[in-house]
């Protein structure tokens, strides 16, 4: 087992290969705590299969990935995905009301014992641009935007370790987009998050940046410019 070393993450020679194709290859990071990694590159480039990799929808074709300095192959799933919450592009909806689907993972074995109130989620809701008349929202009539706020807003309600987000903001107008980066720095004290965005509203949230290309890791650096940002999503990085 690989030692911890204060690290949130480490990943050690990890490849990824799907219907014979590489799609990532031979990856070596480490995530610290209490930081906000942003993971960017261009399109292709393996970002989100990382992320699936990390948040255990997918498991390595080669290599190591360590939680906490445990692997991931000695965890329950559900374990796991109670400590490690990812947040997709598109929110898993089901029937029913919002409150409805915000309610979800707290019906999960695994969270029982996990206490919530409305007046949580409304709090959230708030902070994000939405109000409590959303709660009682059917699901199959809201916006994607909004889906991707309930989404976040569900996740942040657990109170996770570990935050993996997928382009959670790919939907919203500046103004919305803003709010949802305002909350995260909220919860980068107290959770780790790893987030995946082509938007330079993440540039002064981050921490460090990943930078992908062709499924291999090109660049780590402490800080980006929007500049540098764009060299990066049409490859020049």
């Amino acid at each position: 087992m690989a030692e911890d070393n204060g690290f949130n993450y480490r990943l050690e020679n990890v490849s990824y290969n799907s219907g014979g194709i590489p799609l990532l290859q031979e990856i070596n990071l480490a995530f610290e705590h209490n930081c906000v990694t942003l993971v960017t590159g261009p399109s292709g480039s393996g970002k989100s299969t990382l992320l699936r990799l990390m948040g255990m929808l997918i498991s390595p074709s080669s290599g190591e990935i360590y939680y906490e300095g445990k692997s991931l192959d000695d965890f329950d799933p559900s374990e796991y995905r109670s400590k490690a919450v990812m947040v997709g592009q598109k929110a898993y909806l089901t029937e029913g009301t919002v409150l409805d689907n915000l309610m979800l993972p707290f019906n999960l074995r695994h969270n029982k014992d996990r206490e919530i109130s409305e007046e949580t989620f409304v709090e959230y809701l708030n902070r994000v641009g939405l109000d409590r008349e959303f709660l009682s929202k059917k699901s199959k009539k809201i916006s994607g935007g909004e889906a991707q706020r309930m989404g976040l807003v569900r996740a942040l309600a657990l109170y996770p370790e570990t935050l993996l987000l997928d382009e959670p903001t790919s939907a919203l107008d500046i103004s919305s987009e803003e709010q949802v980066v305002n909350l995260l720095r909220e919860h980068k004290k107290t959770s780790n998050i790893v987030v995946v965005a082509h938007s330079p509203a993440y540039l002064d949230l981050a921490d460090r940046a990943v930078v992908l290309k062709n499924g291999r890791v090109a660049n780590c650096k402490q800080s980006m410019t929007p500049a540098e940002l764009k060299d990066c999503l049409e490859g020049r990085i």
